[in-house]
Formats: structure tokens, C-alpha cells, sequence
């Protein structure tokens, strides 16, 4: 998982380089399809400057990836244990929903000592 409290372009940009390597891209082939200079991808990737929304939206759409990869990437890996809280819930009614969401909180609070 990524470190959440390192600087968000680092951060985007491990994860921008993480998705086009895994397509078998190299940073010219990724500018050729979004436009955004070599340069600028090799900046954002090395975390040296963060992207503009426009070149961020050019990338993810070249990418054919969703900002939910960039700032939520612990949704995107392979977690067995996420995937059945995910098939679990999705038989929940709205009511039920809600409960786990309070309930996953109520965790969260704890883990961080906000009820402490």
C-alpha cells in the first residue's frame, strides 16, 4: 500500500509510473498517447512536481485508469479480505450498510485513540 503521508505528488506519481510499467509503457509512448510532454511525465513521476488537473486527466484517460488508483490505491490491490467485505456488503440492504459504515468507523476512532 502506498504510505498515505508522504506529499500527494510523490505519491501520484509512484502510482502513475506503478500503471503504465504494468501496461508495458515507456514515457514516450505514454506522452504519444496523452500529449503530456516526456518531461513532464518523468517530473510527475519522480514526485519533482505534481501534475496539472489537465495532465492529470490526460494520463488517467491514456492510462484508462480512475483517480480512485491515484488516491485510494489500497481499493485497487489484490486484498482477498476486502473482496469478501465487498461481496458481503453488497447483499446488505441501505439500513445494513449504514451499520457497517458506522461500525468501520467506530474502528478507525479506535485505532487512532479518538475514544480513548
Amino acid at each position: 500500500m502506498e504510505e498515505l503521508h508522504d506529499p500527494v505528488s510523490k505519491r501520484v506519481g509512484r502510482v502513475l509510473r506503478k500503471i503504465r510499467e504494468e501496461q508495458g509503457l515507456t514515457r514516450a509512448q505514454l506522452s504519444e498517447k496523452s500529449t503530456v510532454s516526456e518531461r513532464q511525465i518523468s517530473a510527475i513521476e519522480l514526485g519533482e512536481k505534481g501534475p496539472s488537473l489537465n495532465s492529470l486527466e490526460l494520463l488517467l484517460r491514456s492510462l484508462g485508469a480512475s483517480a480512485d488508483q491515484l488516491f485510494y490505491p489500497e481499493l485497487s490491490e489484490n486484498d482477498p479480505m476486502l473482496a469478501q467485505i465487498v461481496h458481503l456488503t453488497g447483499a446488505c440492504n441501505t439500513r445494513q450498510k449504514r451499520m457497517i459504515v458506522a461500525f468501520i468507523q467506530m474502528l478507525q476512532a479506535e485505532e487512532y485513540g479518538e475514544n480513548k
